[in-house]
């Protein structure tokens, strides 16, 4: 029998599904979407329980057996709170969303693993994976991610992460304007410095190997005040989510 650990998880299962994804999966809340035979919420959920006795639910869903359920307040960054207030009194905890229907037990073994030791070594408050982006256009070629070219190669961001909960709660004030500023560039640009925007800019389009994994982790330690580490993935499952009409389609329509 697998021995569970102490450190809590949060689940952001939060939000409503826009107009054209609803017609697709037929339900008002993605984590409730069926895939392959369950829900993408309690897919996350088995390869979570086995391991992990302190499991946080945040959105608006039924009971999930085993788990604590939290509201869904209307944002990511209130919903992502409300997760690390409930467990404050952790000194580390894992943050995932509820659509990685191919999240396996043993990949969060290991990145519980892995995170934390990249944590202690590094002093990080936040410890993120990244995973070459040609492993998911491998794994799972009908579904689209976004990435970044850096000097390493180009990598897509994960669904998981490690927090130091109480360093994390003192950034509230500056997670919430970063993630309110996500899709205005002017915005983004005056938070992360005019450097680091060039560099990013420059090496999207010109000279992939002016930003560097050591170069963004910095940006990032610099934009919430605290140590950051990016963990490299060879989990493509960690990193793939369903969100678009598309995704769904694209197994859907697998013979």
């Amino acid at each position: 029998m697998t021995q569970t650990c102490n450190i809590p998880v949060i689940v952001l299962a939060g939000g409503t599904a826009k107009p054209e994804l609803q017609q697709v999966i037929g339900v008002p809340v993605r984590a409730l979407a069926q895939f392959q035979g369950k829900t993408l919420i309690q897919a996350v959920l088995d390869a979570l329980q086995p391991y992990f006795s302190n499991i946080f639910v945040i959105g608006s869903l039924p009971d999930m057996p085993g788990c604590t359920m939290l509201p869904d307040l209307g944002s990511f960054t209130e919903n992502l709170f409300e997760g690390l207030l409930a467990a404050q009194e952790a000194p580390y905890c894992i943050i995932a969303t509820a659509d990685l229907p191919f999240l396996q037990q043993e990949m969060v073994q290991q990145f519980l693993h892995d995170s934390l030791a990249l944590a202690q070594a590094n002093n990080a408050a936040l410890v993120w994976p990244i995973v070459p982006v040609e492993l998911c256009q491998q794994r799972f070629p009908g579904i689209r991610r976004t990435s970044l070219k850096l000097k390493e190669g180009r990598f897509t961001g994960g669904n998981l992460a490690l927090i130091k909960t109480s360093e994390m709660l003192q950034c509230r004030s500056i997670v919430t304007q970063a993630y309110q500023a996500r899709k205005s560039p002017l915005r983004l640009a005056s938070m992360l410095g005019g450097k680091t925007v060039l560099q990013l800019i420059l090496s999207q389009c010109l000279a992939p190997r002016i930003m560097s994994i050591i170069s963004l982790e910095k940006a990032v330690s610099r934009l919430i005040g605290a140590n950051s580490s990016a963990l490299l993935s060879a989990h493509p499952e960690i990193a793939t989510d369903l969100d678009r009409p598309s995704d769904f389609q694209a197994f859907r329509l697998k013979p």
